[in-house]
């Protein structure tokens, strides 16, 4: 296993659903797994604002219905990282198995096991059944030993960013570009844009403009993923006759001065996440007077539609080579920041959420005590 800590008692974090900054930890023992149940001893996971976008969202889209908290009100945040099988009574499910996949902030997870094969198994308890894409409650086995910490910290943070940009560029790829010859992405320093910069540059079909705020400009720059970096008042200033534009975090003024800028020209415009809308009403607000209505995209749905068409091992190697050199590129910029114990699990969120992170630094953190 992983990191220290004791193996029966645990802890977890939990956020008031309607005030992100207000929290709680609750101390409890670990369930004992009944039959065809797997407890998993939850030994590291990657935080970042993508996660603040799942409290943002939680009751619309369903966030706080995978990992109940212990009373009304509150909501465990998912997260992505690592976990050991401590117990199993599940007959397909080894004890000392190791597993990736959504994880709630806490020490301890129960499951129940469906669908197990060599590759993982699906949580099918109840709560989780038909909230959100079954991929989701997937857990995948990977390796116990040999793979690195900085490894199995960095695919924690970024993987499920990566796939998410890789679907953006892939849906955008897949649908010729839209027509467009620019593809504009706002929020500019997000990994997830990083990410999404990344595979279109890649596809070097379209030109990739970035927007971000003038503190983040040089770093944003310095990637190397976009043809042009502005700022959000210089968006009237892109250049391009037809455009796509990807909205990461919900910025609403950005997403308006694109849309004013191109107007009819603007051939699509998505929204991915909503970690800059502070106010969860604002996600109803109303589109942009001039383009195209925003739609929000369906990572999923992409997913399904290229498992189809290449079938599911095909797309798999496809997206872990993609995933690959986009890891590999991450050695330039990314500073992974570590933390044990709930102190600073609470303090990384807090940080999160008041927006005082650098964007080039990601979180790898433990319920556990350090060693």
């Amino acid at each position: 296993m992983g990191r220290g800590g004791t193996a029966r008692t645990g802890v977890a974090l939990e956020i008031w659903r309607d005030d992100l900054a207000k929290t709680q930890m609750v101390a409890s023992g670990a369930p004992t797994p009944g039959d065809g149940q797997v407890l998993l001893r939850v030994d590291q996971f990657g935080l970042s604002t993508n996660n603040v976008t799942f409290g943002i969202t939680g009751e619309l889209l369903g966030y706080w219905k995978l990992f109940p908290a212990s009373a009304p009100g509150w909501g465990r945040v998912p997260v992505f990282g690592y976990a050991d099988v401590l117990e199993s009574s599940h007959p397909d499910v080894a004890e000392g198995a190791r597993v990736f996949g959504y994880l709630p902030m806490s020490s301890h997870l129960l499951v129940a096991p469906a669908k197990a094969d060599a590759r993982g198994f699906l949580d099918s308890t109840a709560h989780r059944r038909d909230v959100m894409a079954t991929v989701w409650n997937h857990y995948q086995y990977v390796p116990a030993t040999g793979v690195s910490a900085l490894d199995e910290a960095r695919r924690s943070l970024l993987r499920p960013l990566f796939i998410t940009g890789f679907l953006i560029a892939d849906f955008i790829a897949d649908n010729d570009g839209f027509g467009a010859d620019t593809v504009i992405i706002s929020s500019a320093s997000a990994k997830t844009a990083i990410a999404t910069a990344h595979c279109l540059a890649a596809q070097g079909e379209r030109r990739v403009v970035g927007l971000t705020s003038a503190a983040h400009v040089d770093f944003v720059t310095a990637l190397g993923v976009y043809d042009d970096v502005l700022t959000y008042p210089q968006t009237a200033d892109v250049a391009g006759t037809r455009a796509v534009f990807v909205d990461i975090a919900g910025r609403l003024d950005a997403r308006d001065a694109v849309h004013a800028r191109f107007g009819d020209a603007l051939a699509h415009s998505m929204t991915v996440g909503l970690s800059n809308v502070p106010d969860p009403s604002r996600i109803s607000a109303p589109p942009p007077p001039e383009g195209p209505a925003p739609a929000t995209f369906f990572a999923q749905l992409q997913v399904a539609k290229r498992a189809a068409e290449m079938g599911q091992h095909a797309f798999d190697e496809m997206l872990d080579a993609a995933w690959g050199r986009f890891a590999a590129a991450t050695g330039s910029w990314l500073t992974i920041r570590s933390g044990a114990g709930p102190d600073d699990v609470l303090e990384a969120w807090m940080d999160l959420l008041a927006g005082d992170v650098d964007p080039a630094v990601g979180y790898d953190l433990t319920m556990w005590p350090a060693r």
